[in-house]
């Protein structure tokens, strides 16, 4: 049959129409989805400066056509950080638990951040700066920021005053620290705390105290400053103690800033970096011959000689707002007045006593602020010697900026503990074992050792697994009657007829045997101190002169057991163990490696009959990594 072509396909001709649509797939609907294989990418479907210019008009207009809403531009981060958003975002953050401090930002930039005692903290800087940090202590201006001690305030008559003093305090305390210089409000004294009743044991921690100078009225202010890892048990035992008194407990959270600087140009730091005020329009809170003899005052005081040790000094200084930043430089002693030692008369009462004052100068930052300076002594009677600025809240951050363009260095967390056990400075809670915050201190560091000796692998796990320190178990081995819960000797003249008997090569008596007492240990033949580490005493003049290494079999059994599992102190070493070492490192100050150790009262009887053949009174240090046991003068603190 013959079909005629033209008149089958145009009858036809729909069907072909629909097949061939069908089967062409070369036409997809968006424009970049037209480009092959290698060129496609997801990111297209997005944004629209990735497709290739050849179809990107095409693109657009498909884009216009399906009506799509405009993409808005993400704001740049400048825009995002400008100072309103970026204030209100960190105002965000410091809802939480932990606080921030007023030079937290300046910190954050620059150092580590840790949490510590509810509080952002800055814990090491980011470059390596401990030999710099301990050169600016010896030899320019160290600064720390202590802004986060917690100041507890207690206001009442005076004699109810000094019996809730008495419960809390030792008696030695007493004699030492409530003089009348202290009392008078003239200095600042430093006592240590007790439950009530319980001492010598039963330590809280190391506080210090300054009184309101005598006015007028009848009721009296103090102000303890103390750790903040202290807070409850302090407010606690002083509501106990004040019972039915009329004194009245107030703990100043986040009133102040404190600033400590140390080294021998922290008075000039100081003196080119506070602008004092002028008396132009002053405020209504500040009284006239106040502040003239303050004016006067700080106008002769050029140098720290002329402070008396612990003086306190009130100023008012001139706004923070108006008062401009200087150029960097760096602060230096006056020759006019380096000679210059006499002492100067104090101006020791302040505004910053009154909390009306402390409310008026924080929503007016354009008036002048009160300040208190606080002069700090050489713990070690040379390095260490200091000024405290005390500021109130909202007018530090501008005197920070100021002390540090004229010269002075920051130091952190790690840095203030270093030098606090280089100079021998009790401030520092970690040399407290008995105490509470000590205790736990102790505690997080053992753990933290612990994580981190438990992510090795066993083929590097170096020395002696040995975290937490058996104090206890010390002390219970060293007793013959018995002992109960051990305590840190504190009695000054305990501690220091010890020393005396130490320099004569006589004997001493301590009254407890549940005591520890603190010893300054330096390695005389090389070596690193270390945490943890044993003081050992010597058993004959042998072990002076050829002191060996620790025996292989009692190497393995340290390995194996720690003294939780009921193992004796005094099997796991060859050498009597007679305490341990509880901060150590190398001492610029030395030229040594040296550290702080507490050791039994019984081993420091011991230590004294070794005198006969041990004339130097040397003990042995054995580290947890180090087999080798080395000599160690000792010198009681």
């Amino acid at each position: 049959m013959d079909v005629g072509v033209a008149r089958f396909l145009e009858s036809r001709i729909e069907e072909i129409r629909e097949l061939s649509e069908r089967i062409n797939t070369g036409r997809p609907m968006l424009a970049f989805q037209r480009l092959p294989r290698h060129m496609k990418r997801r990111v297209m479907g997005h944004s629209s400066k990735r497709i290739p210019r050849s179809i990107l008009d095409l693109h657009l207009k498909q884009q216009a056509k399906s009506g799509a809403p405009k993409k808005m531009k993400m704001p740049s981060r400048k825009h995002r950080r400008r100072p309103k958003n970026a204030r209100t975002e960190f105002e965000r953050r410091q809802e939480g638990v932990n606080r921030w401090l007023e030079t937290h930002l300046w910190h954050a930039k620059r150092f580590r951040m840790v949490t510590r005692w509810g509080f952002k903290l800055a814990e090491t800087p980011c470059d390596k700066g401990w030999r710099a940090c301990w050169r600016a202590a010896i030899s320019h201006c160290l600064m720390f920021d202590l802004s986060y001690t917690l100041c507890v305030e207690l206001s009442g008559r005076e004699s109810d005053l000094f019996s809730t003093l008495e419960k809390l305090t030792s008696e030695d305390c007493r004699a030492n620290n409530l003089n009348p210089e202290v009392v008078a409000g003239s200095k600042e004294g430093q006592i240590v705390l007790y439950t009530p009743g319980e001492y010598p044991k039963g330590c809280i921690g190391p506080a210090k105290l300054m009184w309101r100078p005598q006015g007028a009225e009848e009721t009296r202010q103090l102000w303890l400053w103390c750790h903040p890892g202290l807070r409850n048990e302090i407010l606690e035992n002083v509501s106990k103690v004040i019972g039915d008194k009329q004194v009245t407990v107030t703990a100043l959270d986040e009133e102040f800033n404190r600033y400590r600087l140390v080294g021998p140009l922290a008075m000039p730091v100081l003196r080119d970096a506070i602008v004092s005020f002028d008396g132009t329009n002053p405020p209504d809170w500040i009284d006239k011959t106040l502040f003239q003899n303050q004016t006067d005052v700080w106008t002769q005081l050029r140098n720290t000689g002329q402070a008396a040790q612990n003086a306190i000094f009130g100023l008012t200084v001139k706004s923070v707002s108006r008062n401009a930043i200087p150029k960097r430089k760096k602060s230096l002693k006056s020759e006019e007045h380096m000679m210059e030692t006499d002492q100067i008369c104090q101006s020791t009462d302040s505004q910053l006593w009154s909390k009306e004052v402390r409310s008026q100068v924080v929503t007016s930052l354009e008036s002048p602020a009160p300040v208190m300076l606080v002069h700090q002594p050489a713990p070690n009677g040379k390095h260490g010697e200091g000024w405290d600025l005390i500021t109130p809240r909202k007018h530090g951050l501008q005197l920070w900026l100021r002390m540090i363009m004229c010269g002075a260095r920051v130091g952190a967390l790690k840095q203030y503990l270093e030098l606090n056990w280089n100079t021998l400075n009790a401030e520092d809670l970690c040399l407290y074992p008995d105490s509470p915050m000590g205790n736990s201190e102790e505690k997080d560091l053992s753990q933290r050792e612990k994580d981190r000796f438990d992510s090795l692998p066993p083929n590097k796990r170096l020395g002696v697994p040995w975290f937490t320190l058996p104090w206890q178990q010390l002390i219970n081995e060293w007793s013959t009657t018995g002992a109960g819960s051990f305590f840190v000797i504190r009695d000054k003249t305990q501690l220091q007829m010890a020393d005396q008997f130490m320099e004569k090569s006589e004997e001493c008596k301590f009254r407890a045997e549940e005591g520890l007492v603190a010893i300054l240990v330096c390695l005389e033949n090389g070596g690193n101190l270390e945490r943890g580490s044993a003081v050992c005493l010597p058993a004959g003049p042998d072990d002076l002169s050829t002191p060996r290494k620790e025996d292989a079999s009692l190497r393995a059994l340290q390995r194996r057991l720690q003294p939780e599992d009921g193992l004796k102190v005094s099997d796991i070493f060859s050498r009597r163990v007679a305490g341990f070492v509880l901060e150590g490192g190398y001492s610029f100050h030395r030229g040594c490696s040296a550290g702080i150790a507490f050791i039994t009262a019984a081993a420091v009887k011991q230590l004294f009959s070794t005198l006969v053949w041990n004339e130097r009174l040397q003990v042995l240090i054995i580290n947890k990594s180090c087999p080798l046991y080395r000599y160690a003068s000792v010198k009681i603190v």
